[in-house]
């Protein structure tokens, strides 16, 4: 699954466009005809609890009309108002004000409102090749499961992330009757290729208990989507077991991702061939990603990733086919598939399917237990701190993976969270309840409190964990930083280093030169420098290692990345590796790319804050326990790795850091003064940049802005 802004005014108009009308001339129609023969995508329906508060609206069930969709989703109104295309001052003209639900959209203009949000729920590639090959009866099956497994999620989400925002500031999350929303289901992806996805658009409009339309509160929907999205995949797997008797399998789709579960007996090149959009997407990141490294010198991280796979979504995005009728569809794939494997081959493939032996019962009291733990422990592999959302995520993958029959997944899943987040397994920290966490004992008004009893104040599911190993691992690096008796360089070699650097052209500014002398003359075994970007840290980190060894140490390197490492080696002219390769080089002996760890070793780790906390207690210790020492380079104000906790600003709390802060790689000061100021969050630095018309809007393939089509970068359409 995933999850996309809706704008208001046309943004949801790519839902409506290929409704099935016949022949194109009249889209929306209530009546489809004959259902295999009409062209088009079926027409959506509602659902969601809060349409009980719309009073003479749809119902559950009820077929979507382009004029409703005009009317919530163009202009925050009742889906029944009338309503024009006219606007005026930006807000869509309505017929009366009483239709209005809350305050309207603002359509046109720099801050146009966010009108929903598309949740896109796509089974994986084997599920609709199943579909598209199978029988009507079977092909009806696979849809059922879809769609009750669309059902459960939305469901699960409207129980658990739905809410609303009063008071000033939205200081109160309070809760609402439900969800407005709308599914579109469609069978193909912009490519042609069967890929059986549902489109539901969930209004920002919800009502509060007491009769208010606010706005939905989207910090607690994207908070819960992954978990969302690991409900369905595990619902929709156990539902085909089900109905079908398939089994899944993992399915290896790159190294170092996780695999893919697909169903069994599917081939491997119907997949790939009926993955072409997916294909040429992963292609042109590829080529993006290489060109960051490129041009940076690292790896792009986890936001700038992003962003780089929704400008490949947006330009490689092929223009949308005209309507065709599932009929037609199902004659090309299966012309497709025969062309591709054969047609005796594709006559057994749907029976061989369907006829595999149910995965043997598990017994959902002893799963539990055990699943607790192995999620903690995974989700702990990945981040420092978690939340119940991650926790849940990641069993709802084991469930899948243990084959957990559908009628014990929410029993068994419930049981194993609860075990997860309970002290036996997991550390609170601090208080999710302002007042706990303040150590005050307050017994809040029920006015004050939502349905399931917690404090309006209290922004539901933040609660964070730890582990006692996580904390463990970082008592063990501030254990380590207090010791003060690791090699030190004569402060004549420092200087004579720094003359060197000077007479090779390379003259470094007081900040850097008091770095240098620092850090080699401290005595500290483990110590942190913080060095902004610009600031001129590797000529720096080049003289360190010079003076180092210039007093017989040797000088090892290590980052989380490749990219990083082998600038750290140009800058240092010493070995350097990543943290990966450092870790198992260690496990297997006492050399790291043939560097000896001993009492004359300084390892310098780049990027630290992107490290993750048990790898850099495990790095620092043998490290120090062989008596050599260690320094953190890294920049607290960057975004660091979840896996990191934080680490690196509890050392600078605890002991302080040398600090870079001159910028030193651009020639105008202004522009020095103002990257500072990007920074450390001042809006300043972003004056300067809009003044100077380096702030440009983004557009897709067509040159227009990407304002509306990135909303839904990345999804089959």
């Amino acid at each position: 699954m995933s999850l996309h802004k809706l704008s208001a005014g046309s943004g949801y108009t790519y839902l409506t466009r290929q409704v099935a009308a016949g022949d194109v001339t009249a889209r929306g129609r209530d009546s489809l005809g004959a259902y295999y023969e009409q062209r088009g995508e079926a027409p959506g329906v509602w659902l969601g609890a809060g349409l009980s508060s719309l009073d003479g609206g749809p119902r559950a069930g009820d077929p979507v009309t382009e004029a409703q969709m005009l009317a919530l989703f163009g202009g925050g109104a009742h889906p029944n108002s009338p309503t024009t295309d006219t606007a005026v001052d930006g807000r869509p003209a309505a017929a009366s004000r009483s239709v209005q639900l809350g305050a309207p959209f603002v359509t046109t203009g720099p801050r146009v409102s966010v009108a929903g949000y598309d949740l896109t729920f796509s089974p994986v590639k084997s599920v609709s090749a199943l579909w598209a090959l199978a029988d009507p009866q079977t092909a009806a099956q696979v849809e059922a499961a879809h769609a009750t497994a669309v059902s459960d999620a939305v469901g699960w989400l409207e129980r658990t992330a739905v809410y609303t925002r009063l008071g000033g500031g939205g200081v109160r999350q309070v809760d609402v009757t439900g969800l407005l929303a709308v599914a579109f289901t469609h069978r193909d992806s912009r490519a042609g290729d069967p890929d059986l996805h549902t489109h539901v658009a969930i209004s920002n409009k919800v009502r509060t208990l007491d009769g208010r339309w606010r706005a939905l509160d989207g910090r607690a929907l994207h908070a819960a989507a992954v978990a969302a999205s690991e409900r369905y995949n595990t619902r929709l797997e156990a539902q085909l077991v089900q109905r079908l008797g398939v089994a899944f399998g993992d399915r290896t789709v790159r190294p170092g991702l996780r695999p893919v579960r697909e169903l069994t007996g599917i081939p491997e090149q119907l997949l790939t061939a009926w993955s072409s959009r997916r294909t040429r997407i992963v292609d042109r990141s590829a080529g993006l990603t290489a060109k960051f490294r490129e041009t940076y010198g690292r790896e792009p991280r986890v936001a700038e990733g992003l962003a780089l796979a929704q400008q490949a979504t947006l330009a490689t995005r092929p223009a949308k086919h005209g309507p065709r009728s599932e009929a037609e569809q199902r004659r090309t794939w299966r012309a497709q598939a025969e062309q591709l494997l054969g047609p005796e081959v594709v006559d057994r493939l749907v029976r061989q399917v369907v006829s595999r032996r149910p995965p043997a019962p598990v017994n959902p009291v002893s799963w539990a237990p055990a699943a607790a733990v192995a999620a903690v422990n995974t989700v702990t592999a990945e981040r420092a701190v978690f939340s119940g959302h991650h926790v849940r995520a990641e069993l709802e993958r084991l469930a899948r993976t243990d084959s957990l029959p559908l009628p014990v997944l929410d029993a068994a899943v419930e049981q194993a969270l609860t075990l997860a987040l309970s002290k036996q397994v997991a550390v609170g920290i601090g208080g999710a309840d302002p007042a706990t966490a303040a150590g005050v004992a307050v017994v809040e008004p029920e006015g004050l409190r939502r349905r399931d009893g917690t404090s309006v104040y209290n922004t539901a599911h933040t609660q964070l964990y730890t582990t006692r190993d996580v904390l463990a691992a970082e008592q063990r690096i501030l254990a380590a930083s207090v010791a003060t008796d690791g090699r030190r360089v004569p402060a004549g070699l420092v200087q004579l280093a720094l003359l060197e650097a000077r007479l090779a052209g390379r003259l470094l500014n007081a900040g850097q030169q008091a770095m240098v002398t620092e850090l080699a003359c401290s005595g500290r075994r483990v110590q942190v420098a913080l060095a902004p970007a610009g600031t001129g840290k590797t000529t720096a980190l080049g003289v360190l290692a010079r003076s180092w060894a210039d007093a017989s140490g040797t000088v090892l390197g290590a980052a989380p990345s490749a990219v990083a490492a082998t600038a750290l080696r140009e800058a240092t002219g010493c070995p350097a590796v990543t943290l990966a390769s450092a870790l198992r080089q260690l496990r297997h002996g006492w050399h790291v790319a043939d560097v000896e760890i001993g009492p004359s070793l300084l390892l310098l780790v780049d990027e630290a804050g992107m490290a993750g906390t048990d790898d850099l207690a495990e790095l620092i210790g043998t490290v120090t326990d062989a008596g050599g020492s260690v320094r953190l380079i890294g920049d607290t104000a960057q975004l660091s790795s979840p896996a990191a906790g934080g680490i690196l600003r509890d050392l600078v709390r605890t002991h302080g850091a040398v600090e870079l802060d001159t910028p030193v790689r651009f020639s105008d000061p202004a522009e020095a003064a103002a990257s500072l100021a990007i920074r450390t969050g001042n809006p300043s630095g972003l004056t300067f940049y809009d003044t100077h018309g380096r702030i440009h809007t983004p557009t897709n393939t067509l040159g227009t802005p990407a304002q509306h089509t990135s909303e839904r970068a990345g999804s089959s359409d």
